[in-house]
């Protein structure tokens, strides 16, 4: 009985029997075939497996992420114990001991038999062997005969007007499979130069790339190989990234400050209150705004009579706090009211660089409060000193990990994921590459776009209309709209849903 070996990395994960009749396979319980995929890779409903004219066929029912064969999205795809089948992060190959492995016949359109021969060939590395003329068949030991002998007659295409049309937008398809590769993603074997060439990427940075192509091959053939396991561990421990740049000077809040500045110089205390207010509302952790409310709040309005007000006493001494318990040092004329206006605004500060490390996670912008605090307050003020130094380090890894995360998104193809993670990366070190990345992806986003378009133009010339409005939608999702295929895929859609 033909079966259907099911691999996760190396693992073999499923066996699925088939006996015929069409098996649903995704991660839904229901589904016939049940694969549980925690990443969502794979689509609740990703495919199905049909036995149609003899032969088991897989076919992509509007998956999240698609059917790949030999690095390459197809729209279904002959099962044959030499094609790897990729959906997620899963492989799958029919048993070689499957019945309904020969070719098909010639009882399947001219398009599938196009398909057929570049999957074929993509499979086995070699040239895709010409079309056979499309005769009916004659019977199933005729059909056998005239697949062993290699099709060493050369015969030409019967089919004219559109379907000649169908056969160069096929053809074009065909090449595009056999150029990108004969072996899906994750079956590279090691070679004897893989040292030379994983050393170049991790040279440059590039240890996803590594791991992925030669190192994590080679230590799956050789799990003791050392210099793999250098290698590996090299790409475990970055070196740390240059430090941050300087945030950009925000002019307009500048200006504002120096309003509010100048109004307390000229003693309009409550008017200078108001403003900071609002501007501590947009920004919480300010140095300088909170700086500028203790000294609003401190301050006293000069009396306007004419006369001469009379002598103050001599302020009392300012009893000062160290900087270990939340203390400043003193103002030389300071008097003891707005000395603790000075304290209570520096703890409101060491506060809200608190909260952005603890509670909202962005230890970047906890690094840059706790620094600016060492600057005015001292490098004892509180822990203030230690805490800055922690949200640095976590800052780093935290922008590691979501770029790590990014790159393993970007390479399942869930492209908007990854350039979420990228985004989130830069916020936590600027230093990170995420701009190079967010530029590859949106170039993938874009070739996968195209090749959506071509599909699609192939299925609607055949008037395949479900089929093409499954690439057609691709086409939506993946290309700008400023883009001619953007447009064109807009206008089928309608049409087909009309």
């Amino acid at each position: 009985m033909a079966r259907l070996l099911i691999y996760r990395g190396g693992t073999l994960v499923r066996e699925a029997e088939l006996a015929g009749g069409t098996l649903r396979l995704g991660r839904d319980p229901e589904n016939e075939i049940y694969l549980e995929d925690a990443g969502k890779g794979l689509s609740r409903r990703h495919a199905e497996i049909r036995f149609e004219g003899g032969h088991y066929i897989l076919v992509d029912t509007q998956s999240e992420n698609g059917v790949w064969v030999a690095g390459a999205q197809v729209p279904y795809v002959v099962l044959e114990p030499n094609v790897v089948i990729t959906m997620g992060p899963f492989r799958a190959i029919m048993d070689t001991a499957a019945p309904g492995s020969a070719a098909p016949g010639t009882g399947m359109p001219g398009l599938d038999q196009a398909l057929y021969h570049a999957q074929q060939a993509a499979a086995a590395r070699q040239p895709v062997p010409k079309p056979p003329v499309l005769k009916p068949p004659t019977s199933e030991s005729t059909a056998r005969t005239t697949r062993a002998s290699g099709w060493t007659a050369h015969r030409g295409w019967l089919i004219g007007g559109v379907a000649a049309a169908i056969i160069g937008v096929t053809g074009v398809a065909a090449s595009r499979l056999l150029r990108d590769g004969s072996a899906p993603a994750g079956t590279r074997t090691s070679t004897p130069d893989w040292k030379a060439a994983a050393i170049g990427l991790v040279e440059q940075g590039h240890c996803a790339d590594a791991l992925a192509k030669y190192i994590d091959p080679q230590l799956k053939a050789n799990p003791t190989d050392a210099d793999a396991l250098a290698l590996k561990n090299r790409c475990a421990t970055p070196a740390p990234p240059p430090p941050a740049a300087p945030p950009p000077v925000d002019t307009a809040l500048e200006a504002r400050l120096k309003s509010v500045a100048d109004a307390i110089d000229a003693k309009n205390c409550a008017s200078a209150l108001k403003d900071v207010t609002s501007i501590l509302q947009g920004d919480p952790a300010n140095a300088r705004a909170l700086d500028l409310k203790a000294r609003a709040q401190a301050c006293s309005v000069a009396p306007t009579s004419g006369t001469a007000p009379p002598a103050a006493p001599a302020a009392p001494q300012v009893a000062e706090k160290p900087p270990e318990q939340g203390g400043l040092k003193k103002v030389p004329g300071e008097t003891q009211k707005e000395y603790d206006a000075r304290i209570r605004a520096m703890r409101d500060r060491y506060d809200a660089a608190v909260a952005f490390a603890d509670q909202a996670r962005n230890y970047n912008r906890a690094a840059t409060a706790f620094d600016q605090i060492v600057k005015d307050a001292g490098a004892h003020y509180l822990d203030a000193a230690e805490r800055r130094d922690d949200a640095r380090q976590r800052a780093k890894d935290e922008g590691t990990r979501l770029f790590d995360n990014g790159r393993q998104a970007a390479e399942r193809n869930d492209w908007n994921a990854a350039i979420e993670a990228f985004r989130r990366a830069h916020e936590q070190d600027p230093s990170l590459p995420t701009d190079a990345e967010i530029e590859r992806i949106n170039d993938a986003k874009k070739q996968a776009g195209s090749e959506a378009c071509s599909n699609g133009d192939a299925q609607y010339l055949l008037k395949r209309n479900a089929d093409a409005k499954i690439w057609y939608q691709k086409v939506l999702d993946l290309l700008p709209q400023t883009d001619e295929c953007y447009q064109r895929a807009k206008e089928r859609l309608a049409e087909i849903r009309h």
